[in-house]
């Protein structure tokens, strides 16, 4: 693993993975095409026949006020205080929206639908993206697979390249982006943090006008996330299934992370949803340990929502993968299952 902060550098830890995984679509993690978790991490066990196993694919070659100078004619006495309200009013105007723009609302999920299809073409691969407060701080997260890349010195470089693609097109308000990069060359975990100062030393002032992303409006479902972005399925609300004691009994079971009476991970990192016929309905992954933690532990929760496949619960900790399908029937009647 190599970790670093903008200006430092870890030492790095060759070998720490031995096996390859490719991003891929998944039916069990849901939200379409991508969709691991963070890099490094297993791919959850693949319960329905019919889906291919991951395959590796190497990738093919990157293609490498008014005019100057105008004077307005003479105004008559109402005129002139007509100008001089107009001119209040539009320095009023300024005022707001400087305001607006410095405190500006916090980065949504669904925000990051913004960045994840340029880095997608960028890179060829799908990106695994994040959001939530870690250590005090609004983070947007960006883990990436790579094949292609190598060495410390690459690994920075598209490091640097992909904090300046979330600073220039995410809006919202954070404090610190994070990447972490796994290069199957090098077998390697670069993670690097960089907090909006050095974002802004680097890169300079954001782009003015970033909108935030406009999401369907429509409110959860059992099985469905509410307010979700057109393109990706990045979601801001949990499925009505997510948020039952049902789902954490089913999740304990599987898990047996949390003990009796210790906090159960309320933020999620990552909500999608999943438009294609085939897969999950939806899914939810929450990051459980440090960003930088070679080996993230995360608990990943899809909705396939049919009869005899209904919830799959996937944790690793400590690179140990737990998984478990759960029926609709034992869904509804968890609370009896893990008596």
């Amino acid at each position: 693993m190599v970790h670093a902060t903008r200006g430092s550098q870890g030492v790095s830890s060759p070998g720490v993975w031995s096996h390859r995984v490719e991003p891929q679509y998944n039916p069990s993690f849901g939200g379409g095409p991508q969709y691991g978790p963070p890099p490094g991490q297993y791919p959850p066990g693949q319960p329905h026949r019919g889906v291919p196993p991951p395959g590796y694919q190497v990738p093919p070659p990157m293609p490498p006020p008014g005019p100057a100078g105008y004077t307005p004619p003479r105004r008559s006495s109402t005129g002139l205080i007509l100008g001089l309200f107009s001119a209040s009013l539009a320095l009023v105007v300024v005022v707001v929206t400087l305001v607006l723009v410095t405190s500006s609302p916090a980065t949504r999920i669904s925000d990051l639908d913004a960045v994840h299809e340029v880095i997608e073409e960028r890179y060829e691969r799908h990106p695994f993206l994040g959001v939530g407060g870690f250590e005090g701080k609004h983070t947007i997260y960006v883990g990436l697979s790579l094949s292609y890349v190598s060495g410390v010195g690459e690994l920075r470089q598209v490091s640097e390249d992909l904090v300046g693609t979330v600073w220039e097109h995410v809006p919202g308000s954070y404090e610190q982006v994070v990447t972490a990069l796994l290069s199957w060359s090098e077998d390697s975990l670069f993670v690097e943090q960089w907090d909006t100062a050095a974002l802004r030393e680097q890169f300079g002032p954001r782009p003015s006008g970033l909108a935030v992303e406009e999401v369907d409006g429509r409110d959860p479902t059992l099985i469905r996330p509410g307010d979700c972005s057109a393109e990706q399925g990045y979601c801001n609300s949990l499925p009505e299934a997510l948020l039952t004691e049902n789902s954490r009994a089913l999740t304990e079971y599987t898990c047996g992370l949390f003990e009796e009476g210790s906090a159960f991970p309320t933020e999620p990192f990552q909500i999608r949803n999943d438009k294609n016929p085939y897969g999950a309905k939806s899914s939810v992954t929450y990051l459980l340990s440090p960003l930088t933690d070679s080996r993230p532990d995360l608990l990943h929760v899809a909705l396939l929502g049919k009869r005899d496949a209904f919830l799959e619960v996937t944790c690793v900790i400590d690179g140990v993968e737990e998984n478990e399908l759960f029926s609709r029937a034992e869904y509804e009647k968890a609370l009896e299952l893990v008596e």
